[in-house]
């Protein structure tokens, strides 16, 4: 059923023959006759009785299977179990897991993608090394690139602008092409309206932020776009075969905002999340500068302009005070205050190599996000040996807790702040090692994936029993 290397060949040719608008074109038809084999029933899954040779018994033999659009699946022997592979190619071990990633929803420094991205680049890294996985996936020419050019069907357009976006991440099932996984995995926690052509499903939600920007923050964004990241959260968590999220604080975000819109309740299990700098040595010393450092945003959850305001003050007051480095984009209610202030230094989104040098070289990284799903940005500083100070009830709290509760600060509160800051500045560089060495055990990739696994092995068994 695959496509020859001739035939690949030739529609590489056409596509450089006929330009970008013929192939527009032939791929709007393609998913305007998908949508005519949607409604008449092609995609459907359903029992039935197949006809085939056997081997062992050299005769046709009649079993029962299930049927998609193309493949026949789910071929039983009589008293045995499930033949979960596709007729038509090389049957996977008996252990293996085929699972599609769709990973054109996450575009590198774009919107909130940025710190999934990182967490997804890592547990796709994990999960193909596992010999438990066969993985595949579906991307787009902006979006993270799942391993290996031959496992992934990169779409023909990038998903950066938001009406391509939105009609990618909704109709992206009628352009998947090749063998029926045993699951769909959504890392970024969205589902297609087409949900039942993605059928059983494991999604991650991080956070139920959108909700909170709704309630705290309604001028932030359009009653439009609110509406439709409600809507299609509200429509994963009512049909999502498989729900994962990231810590305890996101699971009790999950259920309140499932409560609030009459969402039955469904299981929800906590994998955490791998850190990209995991591959990096722990350092046991390492040289620090007089600057601490923020990763700033304008989005007000984060609070960037919270702490320029809190630093401003302090430094009019006279107190002692490292510099405040701030990477990435200022709030520009808060913009005039840097040209006045003597200890506080805006710097570009920078490089990840740049990054990791001002993690390393910074005595304390400052997260005074209000409410976030795990907050990655504290492992990351760990990790680099640099500890944090952080916003007490929050992800980052939980997420820490195994290895320091130094650090928490009160967001009513200053000098809380200051206090905290204070606090882990006196940390010695042997106690910042073995907090990063214990967060680094607790949230090792290999332990986040193989929750995943387990999650994925449930829902490929309830899939073949069904």
């Amino acid at each position: 059923m695959g496509q020859s290397p001739l035939a690949h060949d030739e529609n590489l040719a056409w596509r450089s023959r006929m330009g970008r608008s013929q192939v527009m074109q032939r791929l709007f038809w393609s998913a305007a006759h998908r949508v005519r084999k949607l409604f008449a029933g092609a995609y459907w899954k359903r029992t039935v009785r197949v006809q085939i040779f056997d081997l062992l018994a050299k005769s046709r033999v009649s079993r029962e299977a299930r049927v998609g659009e193309r493949w026949v699946t789910h071929v039983k022997d009589n008293g045995e179990s499930d033949r979960n592979q596709p007729l038509s190619s090389p049957p996977l071990s008996k252990s293996k897991i085929a699972i599609s990633v769709y990973l054109a929803d996450q575009n590198p420094k774009l919107g909130r993608s940025l710190g999934i991205s990182r967490m997804t680049e890592v547990m796709l890294q994990a999960l193909d090394r596992s010999q438990d996985i066969h993985l595949t996936g579906v991307s787009s020419e902006s979006s993270i690139q799942i391993l290996g050019s031959t496992k992934a069907a990169v779409l023909p357009w990038n998903t950066r602008g938001a009406m391509r976006r939105i009609l990618t991440d909704n109709l992206h099932p009628l352009f998947r092409k090749g063998q029926i996984p045993d699951s769909y995995y959504f890392p970024k926690g969205f589902l297609p309206r087409l949900h039942w052509l993605c059928s059983p499903s494991v999604v991650t939600i991080h956070d139920t932020i959108i909700q909170y920007y709704s309630d705290v923050y309604p001028k932030w964004r359009t009653k439009m776009e609110y509406r439709y990241w409600a809507s299609m959260l509200k429509y994963t968590l009512r049909h999502a075969t498989c729900i994962l999220t990231v810590s305890e604080s996101a699971k009790t975000q999950i259920r309140t905002f499932m409560e609030r819109h009459g969402i039955p309740e469904k299981e929800i299990s906590v994998t955490y999340e791998p850190c990209l700098y995991e591959s990096l040595p722990q350092p046991t010393e390492v040289a620090k500068e007089d600057y601490v450092i923020h990763l700033a945003s304008r989005e007000p959850h984060k609070r960037t302009a919270h702490l320029i305001q809190w630093w401003h003050e302090a430094e009019m007051r006279g107190d002692a005070l490292p510099t405040l480095h701030l990477i990435g984009t200022v709030p520009s209610e808060v913009a005039h205050l840097l040209t006045s202030a003597q200890r506080i230094v805006g710097q570009p989104f920078l490089k990840e190599s740049a990054l990791e040098d001002a993690y390393r070289q910074a005595r304390v990284l400052i997260l005074p996000s209000e409410i976030e799903g795990f907050g990655l940005p504290a492992l990351e500083a760990y990790y680099l040996g640099t500890p944090v100070c952080y916003v007490k009830g929050t992800s980052v709290e939980e997420v820490l807790r195994p290895a320091t509760a130094k650090g928490g600060f009160n967001l009513d509160d200053a000098a809380s702040l200051f206090s905290a800051l204070d606090e882990v500045m006196t940390m010695s560089p042997e106690e910042v090692k073995q907090c990063g060495l214990k967060l680094r055990e607790t949230y090792a990739a290999e332990k986040v994936v193989e929750r995943m696994i387990d999650a994925f092995r449930r829902v490929a068994a309830g899939s073949s029993g069904r």
